[in-house]
Order: C-alpha cells, then sequence, then structure tokens
C-alpha cells in the first residue's frame, strides 16, 4: 500500500473514530478502562497518574482503535483486493459495514451501492 493510500486510509479511520455514533464503542471501552483502573486502585495496585485522566484514556482507546483497525481491516481489505479473495470481499464488504464500504470504494475506486445483493454482484464480477 503506497505512502498516499495510507494516509487516505487514516482519514476514512479517523472519521469513523470521531463520529458522533460511536461506532468503534470508544465510550465503552473507555469506562471499561476507568472501572480497571478503579478495580487495581481498591486492590492496593500502584496506577500512574496518567491513568486517572479520562481525556488520556480517550485518546489512547483511540490510537488503539486506530492500530487495529489498520492492521485487521484496511490491510487485510487491500490484500483480499489484490488477490481478488471473493469470499473474503462477500464476508467484509457490506452495506451495514460502513468502515469496509468506505474502504473498499478508496480502494477500487468503485461506488457501491446500498443492497448487498448488488455489492455481491460487483464483487463476483472480479
Amino acid at each position: 500500500m503506497d505512502l498516499a493510500l495510507t494516509k487516505e486510509t487514516f482519514k476514512i479511520i479517523h472519521t469513523f473514530i470521531d463520529s458522533k455514533n460511536d461506532y468503534f464503542d470508544i465510550k465503552g471501552q473507555v469506562k471499561t478502562l476507568q472501572s480497571n483502573v478503579e478495580f487495581a486502585k481498591k486492590n492496593n495496585q500502584k496506577i500512574p497518574a496518567k491513568y486517572n485522566n479520562k481525556e488520556y484514556l480517550t485518546n489512547f482507546v483511540k490510537r488503539m482503535v486506530l492500530k487495529r483497525s489498520f492492521n485487521s481491516n484496511a490491510k487485510m481489505l487491500y490484500k483480499a483486493i489484490l488477490e481478488q479473495d471473493r469470499n473474503f470481499l462477500l464476508e467484509r464488504v457490506r452495506y451495514d459495514q460502513k468502515l469496509s464500504k468506505s474502504l473498499y470504494e478508496l480502494y477500487t475506486s468503485v461506488k457501491l451501492p446500498s443492497s448487498n445483493k448488488e455489492i455481491s454482484k460487483i464483487i463476483l464480477s472480479l
């Protein structure tokens, strides 16, 4: 994947991370981390002060989601497109999987319709 495509991929993932509908459940993950910190405090474990800051935890989760999403979604999808792995693409690229759909459109320059049946036809025609 070239550098320009990588930058565009990160932009797309960032829009989903920062979306109002919390696509990756950032709030839920931060809440879980906060409860883990509280549990550790109750058990007299030493916790670095930065883990008491909700903003730090939110940024930490966003970085981890970005990294995980890039490695698991973007790279695998790009590889599947290059190898024309129809089974993988049919499994991942659906109308309700907005991130995968956006990345597919970026990588192929093909605007996908809003139904799984039509998306499947496009993928099967590869």
